[in-house]
């Protein structure tokens, strides 16, 4: 007899004895090496009461009615269920297996549940396991595996930065572990700095996000780490190409940790156009979660990497670095109630010299760094209805940003029609943050009013956020969240740069002449659990102001000298995610999206399209799983990105009419003059990637993975445009008078094959 028939038949037996509130508390945790699960539901079957675990595994849960049935369940392992008769005195440990991860979990792992915690709404949960079934480009990446969520797109197949509902990557925080952390990319943001091995899962937020978060106008991406196991020394390495990565981890019953590196070398990168040098990254992951596998205390995080571009001996290179380390600890942990101290120091440095750049003819000398150092505390407390928490946090941000030519430019040489303006700025400021939240359930639906205010060198934002959900349905749940976020500094940089070799990332901190970003948002989703069948549709829009960029190069005047513009943003959309699973024989799945968004911008006159907006995107994957293979593929269609059309050109005496963009230099010979900003449409991209695993395993608990992939299969058109005509293109662009303007996409992409080795053992 199942523990689930056993449970059903005891529920159903015993009568039912209301017993006032009385709480249960505990850890989820795997089966093997007592690893915490963060984010699992917990449900009871009678009373429908629901809470969820933390970053520990650990959970509280009011119990008013016994006997009752305690359900159990998890993104990438198998649920469990636990009759309750009485409440037991000690704290309780549930381990769960872990499950074939497929796609339709993705989008709905269990009914809708009345929990009290409503941080899944607009939230994507991805484990490691599903971003490895993406086909990888090189290797797998944290951050390009984020394609699945349909609320994040990229410029291109080369970027592994982030955009989140038609607002740029810049605007949304990465997290390690709950810790914030700043450009989290290698060179080129071609691939991100965490090592794939190291990452448990990957969690996306979309704005309005729950208040106990700041800091970001746009969504937060957080990196859960993995830990060790219990009692067992486990190891690992992998190989791709000019990458090798290792991982051990092991523990006890007070400690279990966990350390990656990853490493790769090339002689000779091509950074741009008839220029090579060598290049070398290192990364490295650690983690210790402390306590017993019953009831962790809290946990250590330390992240580093380094990337060596160039030589100092000639003056030409570029290094930067991360630093981050982090901790949490459990203060007070008495059922109902919680109070979790943390702390983290963040530092992240460019240092450079005649580095080429995009915004100036002359090569720069950078000397920037990007330093923080914060402290927090945050109390929570639960009962069978209500759910309050409170929190505050207090950091010191220190800001050096000098960014300068390296060389004066020759007399007699044309310069761009602006100035490059050198960045120097060296600004230290403490920054506080508060927030307050209340939940309450109301029968089938649960209501949360919040409120957070954050502050910095005499500015201060206020954010009132509002989230509901409605569990209409054993199967379906419909939850809304309207709300503000806000932000006190900018960071600013090219948003479609990559391949380029660009690393002029721009700091500014808000004041006077600079003002806060500050966005409205609303949402709707609706989540459909048929079995088979699994539905997400989601609903947003957001309206705000003091958005910054860099300013493009065709809306640069003679007059003009600032590189910087600030103005307003409105964006919408709608998403839509279907899914399917088949485990008649092989197992199957398979899901399939689809966007339609629109997202402008204001700079000081009317509405234009943003840089990066698309206002279709269709995406599809695929997995079949026989024995020890698995075989993926993905499919990825999407409308063009804006471009500014060129109006006319101006002839310049003593020059033959050439058109512009085929001189030598590669300059155009007659000044491009720009029409309407963005006012042209390019035509769409289409990508098509499959990849296949086989995994074997020996003796001693060892296995092994073998992967081949191969992106852009047919070798299609998926790179965006550029904003300067050539006639040989080929390619072309639609003004709004419907004349045909040829244009040059910014690189070619030939299909990509991808080889890795991985060992586990």
């Amino acid at each position: 007899m199942s523990r689930l028939l056993l449970a059903t038949l005891l529920a159903g037996v015993l009568p039912p004895v209301n017993l006032g509130a009385q709480t249960l508390s505990g850890t989820i945790v795997a089966v093997e090496g007592a690893t915490p699960i963060a984010g699992a539901t917990l449900t009871t079957m009678r009373s429908r009461q629901a809470t969820a675990s933390d970053r520990l595994g650990r959970f509280t849960l009011t119990m008013s009615i016994l006997p009752d049935t305690l359900v159990v369940s998890a993104i990438g392992w198998q649920p469990d269920t636990m009759p309750i008769g009485l409440v037991p005195s000690e704290a309780l440990t549930i381990r769960l297996s872990r499950a074939v991860l497929i796609m339709a979990d993705l989008l709905a792992v269990a009914a809708p549940s009345r929990r009290l915690d409503l941080a899944e709404h607009g939230q994507w949960t991805m484990p490691l396991a599903h971003a490895r079934a993406i086909p990888p480009a090189v290797e797998t990446d944290v951050f390009r595996a984020l394609a699945f969520v349909p609320a994040v797109t990229f410029s291109s197949p080369l970027s592994a930065r982030p955009s989140m509902r038609g607002y740029d990557a810049q605007d949304v925080t990465t997290r390690i572990d709950g810790f914030e952390i700043l450009n989290l990319y290698h060179l080129g943001r071609v691939f991100s700095s965490f090592p794939a091995d190291a990452a448990e899962q990957i969690t996306v937020s979309t704005a309005p996000y729950p208040a106990n978060h700041g800091g970001s106008i746009a969504g937060i991406i957080d990196i859960s780490g993995r830990t060790g196991q219990l009692d067992r020394l486990h190891a690992g390495a992998g190989w791709s190409y000019g990458s090798l990565s290792a991982y051990a981890g092991g523990g006890g019953p007070g400690i279990r940790y966990f350390a990656n590196t990853r490493m790769f070398y090339w002689k000779a990168l091509d950074l741009v156009p008839n220029l090579e040098v060598p290049y070398h990254f290192e990364d490295l992951y650690a983690g210790a979660v402390f306590g017993t596998p019953e009831r962790p205390r809290g946990r250590i995080t330390v992240f580093a990497t380094q990337d060596r571009a160039g030589k100092i001996d000639q003056r030409s290179y570029l290094h930067w670095d991360n630093l981050m380390t982090g901790g949490r600890w459990r203060i007070l942990d008495q059922g109902a109630a919680s109070l979790e101290a943390s702390a983290s120091v963040s530092r992240f440095t460019q240092r450079g010299e005649d580095v080429p750049g995009l915004y100036s003819i002359a090569n720069t000398d950078i000397r920037n760094q990007f330093s923080r150092s914060a402290a927090g505390l945050d109390l929570v407390a639960t009962s069978a209805i209500s759910r309050l928490g409170l929190g505050l946090s207090l950091g010191w941000r220190s800001v050096t940003n000098r960014i300068v030519e390296s060389v004066e430019i020759p007399d007699g040489m044309e310069r761009p029609p602006f100035e490059f303006p050198a960045a120097d700025l060296a600004a230290e400021r403490w920054e506080f943050g508060t927030y307050l939240n209340l939940a309450r359930q109301l029968g089938p639906i649960t209501i949360e009013g919040a409120v957070r205010i954050d502050a910095a060198a005499g500015q201060r934002t206020t954010q009132p956020r509002i989230h509901a959900r409605w569990a209409a349905a054993p199967r379906v749940e419909l939850s809304a969240a309207v709300g503000r976020t806000s932000r006190l500094y900018h960071v600013l940089s090219e948003s479609r740069s990559e391949p380029e070799f660009d690393f002029l990332d721009f700091w500014l901190s808000s004041g006077d002449s600079i003002p806060a970003a500050v966005v409205d948002h609303g949402s709707v989703d609706l989540r459909l659990d048929l079995s088979p069948v699994v539905a997400r549709l989601s609903l947003y829009r957001s309206s705000g102001n003091g958005l910054g960029e860099l300013r493009p190069s065709h809306a640069q005047r003679p007059t003009s000298q600032a590189l910087f513009r600030f103005g307003q943003s409105r964006t919408s959309g709608l998403e839509a995610q279907l899914a399917i699973r088949n485990s008649d024989g092989a197992l199957q799945s398979a899901s399939i999206s689809y966007v339609l968004s629109r997202s402008e911008r204001r700079w000081n006159d009317d509405w234009v399209p943003w840089a990066l907006d698309r206002r279709h995107h269709l995406r599809a994957f695929t997995q079949v799983r026989t024995g020890g293979w698995a075989w993926s593929g993905a499919f990825d269609l999407a409308s063009g990105l804006p471009v500014t059309p060129i109006a006319y050109t101006l002839p310049v005496p003593g020059v033959p009419d050439i058109p512009p963009g085929t001189t030598a230099s590669g300059r155009a010979a007659t000044p491009p003059v720009y029409g309407t900003e963005h006012s042209a449409a390019t035509s769409g991209t289409f990508r098509f990637d499959i990849g296949t695993q086989y995994s074997f395993g020996g003796a001693n608990r060892r296995r092994f993975t073998l992967g081949l992939a191969i992106i852009n299969l047919f070798g299609t058109a998926v790179a965006p445009f550029g904003d300067f005509m050539s006639q040989a293109a080929g390619a072309y662009a639609t003004d709004p008078a419907g004349n045909s303007l040829p244009y040059r996409r910014l690189f070619d992409l030939p299909p990509i094959p991808t080889f890795t080795l991985r060992a586990d053992f």
